[in-house]
């Protein structure tokens, strides 16, 4: 067994930030490389934010030094009454700049 790592099964998580809750995960497994700092969420992925902004998809992984999320897999973005849906999402630690890649599909109310 690689020692520098851990697998975990059904995960629910919190990143908190400076004392405070800011993210809230869960995941139908994960697997954190200590060495890298870089954690993989597969298994009906979700990331909320305590602000408001969310993303559901397949599989995840986040990226210290990117200091970002990528997800992969039926993905759905909300932000408000904002929702976007895609193959791939990149977003940041926020949740706030989201991008979009394949079969991208915006709704909102305001348009």
């Amino acid at each position: 067994t690689d020692r520098n790592s851990a697998s975990l099964q059904a995960v629910e998580g919190i990143k908190f930030i400076e004392g405070r809750p800011e993210l809230r995960v869960w995941a139908g497994a994960v697997k954190l490389d200590f060495g890298t700092g870089r954690v993989d969420f597969e298994g009906h992925v979700t990331v909320k934010s305590d602000k408001g902004p969310s993303f559901s998809a397949a599989a995840a992984r986040w990226d210290p030094d990117m200091k970002s999320f990528r997800a992969y897999g039926n993905v759905q973005y909300e932000n408000g009454a904002s929702k976007i849906s895609g193959d791939e999402l990149e977003i940041d630690l926020e949740l706030e700049i989201a991008r979009v890649k394949g079969n991208a599909r915006f709704r909102s109310p305001a348009f």
